[in-house]
C-alpha cells in the first residue's frame, strides 16, 4: 500500500508551521502560536509514523464498524482505523507481532445507535464539509 504523503513532505510542513509558531510567539499572538505549534507537532508525529509504516496514517471508511464486528470494541472514526489499516496490507505486516491501538471510545449515544444499525451517520452542521 503506497502512501501519497511522504516523510519529507510532513517534515517540511512541520518545519513551516514551527516557524509560523515562533513568529507568532515573538509578536505576542498567543492563540496563533498555540495553533501553529500544535499543527507543527502533529505533522512531526505523522512524519515519524509514516516512516515506520505508511499504513499508520490510513483512515478507512467503515473502520468503526469493522472494529466493532471483529474485535467487539467500540470506537469512532480515526480511533478505529488501525485494524483495517493492518488488514489492508497483510504482506506488509507478515511475520510481525502487531498491536492495534484503539482510541476515541467517547462516542455519543447517537453514534452508538448508528453503529449498531449499520446506517450512515449524519454530520452535525459544524462538521459538514470539513
Amino acid at each position: 500500500m503506497a502512501s501519497t504523503i511522504t516523510f519529507e513532505q510532513l517534515l517540511s510542513g512541520a518545519k513551516d508551521f514551527a516557524h509560523l509558531a515562533l513568529n507568532a510567539h515573538a509578536e505576542g499572538h498567543t492563540d496563533v502560536f498555540l495553533l501553529e505549534a500544535g499543527v507543527a507537532v502533529e505533522r512531526l508525529a505523522k512524519a515519524a509514523l509514516v516512516r515506520v509504516h505508511p499504513t499508520l496514517l490510513s483512515e478507512v471508511k467503515g473502520s468503526d464498524d469493522m472494529l466493532a464486528s471483529h474485535a467487539h470494541t467500540l470506537a469512532e472514526g480515526a480511533g478505529a482505523a488501525a485494524l483495517p489499516a493492518v488488514l489492508a496490507d497483510p504482506d506488509g505486516f507478515a511475520g510481525q507481532r502487531i498491536a492495534v491501538v484503539c482510541t476515541g471510545g467517547n462516542a455519543s449515544a447517537a453514534e452508538i445507535a448508528v453503529l449498531g444499525s449499520g446506517a450512515e451517520p449524519e454530520l452535525a452542521p459544524d462538521q459538514a464539509g470539513s
